[in-house]
């Protein structure tokens, strides 16, 4: 307010002059001045100068120091114009290095300036123009010493944003096979060896991402294809891998890839999901894109889009971005600094078995097994950034509004909406945090997924193993073209190829890509395998590239194209879908959305089609000792995210078969492209008369529109504590029936009355512990091909 005096002579009553003015005095808290201007990333101070003491109840400076008034910050939402959440980023404009979303002035130090620390938030965007906001200063409670500070408006503070992310403009990494690289800063290179390597490293979170490479396959001598990917998020970390081995002249591939997640703290890392394609997010807003190819299993490419922190800070084959684009540093040494030999570069960013600390494929990384690996969880250790999105209200706890607005760590955020419509997409990975980890039991059974019913999300880690060739020097890399290629011939098809996939004002308006560097990989790969089978990966290297760039230029969202019935990023993503979805669907953000009846990254398979390649976790055999066996995994290959299971239950009696309940349909679990969980409780189950307990089981069968099932494949589920069973694996061909046990040949199954006998319980005299014996099935039953599954049941007694 301004408070201003004024006297005049009053004699006897009698109005004798006039009023004479004291200066105006402006009590209150004002800011240094009312208008602002912030870079993103970058900070400013805005000074804070009270001229009204602050009251207490006493004068007594011990009791004083007690005494305070919070004057709260919000920023109102005036820009409405900001794209909100396309990029994961958050649609705020500033956040604040505070301790609370306010200001606090004390009784004692009333007279000195306050600084509020004001940071340009960084949206991961390509901005079209400067961002307003406004900061609001309030007060929502008073105590009785300061009425005067009751319901103060302090003039909003204008703050303007200038963009930063534009200096990352085309500034991508990527590495796709056979494994081509290009460095933040746009340097290319070539690099064919085998092993784990430190893609991306910024030590500040820390932020890791590591690859695994191994032999291509094929008898492709020389080839390094990607079999895994690893991120780490400060004390998080995700895992994918589909290789059981790395060699330098073969390739061991899983039958199924392992995904892993292990995260206590949800702000550490946003994964999204769409179908053979992941793109994962860090708190300082750089992104990992890679996909997963259906055919050969292999991580097609792997794409970094680095962030605002990043520059001058990270390292690793994506080379070492500076704040203006230059390549001349990008081969930077991990010990030695700069290096003229790309391969020095990269050889020394390979992860050795020495290197125990820094593994990330193994099963327990050092990181995790650290009792405090990184200060993240100490948020004082950190930088403290307020978001004051809303005005503190006096109905609500401080301490708990705090929580909510003043716990970033970095100067950017995930959107809100993203954020927590991811969270259902973890159910796509196997979970758990530090603690879990410590307690893992011999299978690593890890019961706090966000999916796990009663704890039965089981996990059976396969450890990555190294060939003895992984080092060799001795291995023939082709020189001259084969198969009738030549190197014109060669080069002038994968020419053409791309720019029939590919409209070439696209990837030079909007991707700023060398068309000459993408026709030489896909020459070089022909070169070294004889065919095209890796240009569908240089082909998806580039829509990738593409893609991510214009979903980060704002202008895109707002410009519409000549016929005004879509947006320009609305029109360039629907040109990038693979095969333009066969017709069998449309093109949205080059995502193919199938039409009815039709799946597949590019919408080239019918739903009438049940899932391939089907198989069950653990060979179907399931103890209820070790698990709650209430539901299980079931691995194969997944177009479609809806998908169908019939199932019934059976017992397995002591000649027979008793099937104790009829088929019924539901949905599975859809996790990822390789694997559904399905619920094996049945409420139509009907019990077996007979009083032993018995091995129990389910008859299962997969379909992807419901109506058509593919083969019938069984889960038993057992008790330890009553029966024990062996394994040797040997192969069974049944075609007919159920397969029950599908690699359990020799199970020995001892059916009792009553307790075990190791045990000591006393037995009853009149019953019996009997070992029936289910060994190979087509020795004991050579028609067993045509036999009924309780015909291949009726064992023998010993």
């Amino acid at each position: 307010m301004e408070v201003q005096c004024a006297i005049k002579v009053n004699d006897s009553g009698m109005d004798s002059g006039h009023f004479i003015f004291s200066p105006v005095f402006k009590a209150g808290i004002y800011p240094e001045r009312f208008e602002y201007t912030v870079m993103e990333g970058e900070s400013i101070d805005i000074n804070f100068t009270t001229t009204v003491p602050v009251g207490c109840i006493s004068s007594n400076n011990i009791i004083r120091a007690h005494c305070d008034q919070n004057f709260y910050i919000s920023q109102p939402d005036y820009d409405k114009s900001t794209i909100q959440c396309s990029n994961n980023d958050g649609g705020r404009n500033i956040i604040f290095n505070s301790e609370f979303c306010g200001i606090r002035v004390r009784s004692l130090d009333w007279e000195e300036n306050k600084i509020l620390k004001v940071y340009g938030f960084i949206d991961g965007l390509y901005n079209y123009r400067d961002r307003l906001t406004y900061i609001r200063i309030s007060t929502s409670s008073t105590s009785t010493p300061n009425e005067i500070w009751k319901d103060v408006k302090v003039p909003g503070i204008k703050v303007k944003v200038l963009d930063k992310d534009v200096v990352l403009k085309n500034r991508l990494c990527q590495s796709f096979n056979d494994p081509h690289i290009r460095t933040f800063d746009g340097q290319y290179y070539h690099y064919m060896e085998v092993g784990e390597f430190v893609m991306y490293r910024n030590n500040k979170g820390p932020y890791w991402v590591h690859a695994l490479f191994t032999n291509c396959g094929f008898g492709w001598a020389g080839s390094s294809c990607h079999c895994g990917i690893a991120i780490r998020s400060r004390n998080s970390l995700l895992v994918l891998r589909t290789c059981q081995s790395i060699s330098r002249t073969q390739k061991h591939l899983l039958s199924q890839p392992i995904t892993l997640l292990r995260r206590c703290d949800d702000s550490d890392i946003i994964i999204e999901q769409t179908r053979y394609r992941y793109k994962v997010t860090l708190p300082t807003g750089t992104q990992i894109i890679f996909t997963i190819s259906s055919w050969s299993k292999f991580i097609t490419g792997i794409s970094i889009k680095p962030s605002i922190p990043d520059l001058e800070e990270a390292k690793g084959l994506c080379g070492f971005p500076n704040t203006v684009k230059n390549p001349i540093d990008d081969y930077m040494h991990r010990e030695n600094g700069v290096v003229n030999s790309y391969k020095e570069f990269a050889d020394s960013w390979r992860i050795d078995n020495t290197m125990k600390d820094e593994q990330l494929f193994v099963e327990e990384p050092t990181f995790l097994s650290e009792d405090i690996s990184v200060e993240v969880h100490n948020k004082k250790a950190l930088a403290h950034y307020c978001v004051c999105d809303q005005e503190a209200s006096s109905t609500v706890s401080l301490d708990d509004f705090n929580t909510l607005h003043c716990n970033l760590t970095e100067a950017t955020d995930y959107c809100v909406e993203n954020s927590q419509s991811s969270t259902g997409s973890l159910s796509s990975f196997y979970t758990g945090c530090k603690d879990t980890v410590k307690t893992r039991k011999r299978r690593s059974l890890i019961t706090n997924s966000p999916s796990s019913i009663e704890g039965d999300d089981d996990f059976e880690f396969q450890p990555l193993t190294y060939e003895n060739d992984v080092y060799s020097e001795d291995v023939y890399v082709p020189d001259t073209f084969r198969n009738g290629w030549t190197e014109e011939s060669a080069r002038q098809a994968c020419l053409e190829s791309i720019r029939n996939a590919v409209p070439s004002n696209l990837y030079s308006d909007f991707g700023d890509l060398s068309e000459d560097f993408f026709v030489q990989t896909c020459t070089m790969d022909i070169k070294l395998v004889g065919d095209m089978t890796f240009l569908a990966d240089t082909i998806d290297a580039m829509v990738t590239s593409i893609i991510i760039e214009a979903v980060r230029n704002e202008s895109l969202y707002i410009e519409e194209t000549a016929s005004g019935n879509e947006t320009i990023l609305t029109y360039i993503t629907s040109l990038l879908c693979p095969s333009n979805c066969n017709n069998n669907g449309n093109c949205t953000s080059g995502v193919c959305i199938c039409s009815d009846g039709f799946m597949g990254i590019d919408c080239s398979r019918q739903t009438s089609v049940p899932p391939s390649g089907v198989s069950i976790q653990y060979n179907g055999i399931c103890s209820s000792k070790t698990r709650s066996c209430v539901k299980t995994n079931i691995y194969g290959d997944f177009q479609s995210t809806i998908i169908w299971y019939k199932r019934r239950s059976f017992q397995i009696l002591q000649r027979s078969i008793l099937y104790t309940s009829e088929f019924e349909i539901l949905k599975a679990e859809f996790r990822n492209v390789f694997m559904v969980t399905v619920e094996l409780k049945s409420s139509r189950r009907k019990r077996s008369t007979q009083t032993t307990t018995t091995p129990e089981g389910y008859e299962i069968s997969l379909s992807n529109d419901g109506i058509n099932f593919g083969e019938n494949f069984s889960i038993i589920i057992y008790d330890e504590d009553c029966y024990s069973y062996e394994v040797n694996i040997v192969t069974i061909g049944i075609s007919v029936g159920i397969v029950l046990a599908v690699a359990v040949i020799v199970a020995v199954i001892v059916l009792c009355k009553c307790k075990s006998i190791e045990k000591k319980i006393p037995m009853n005299s009149t019953s019996q512990c009997k070992t029936v014996t289910f060994t190979d099935l087509e020795t004991f039953y050579p028609e067993s091909r045509s036999r009924t599954p309780v015909d291949l049941f009726l064992v023998k007694q010993k």
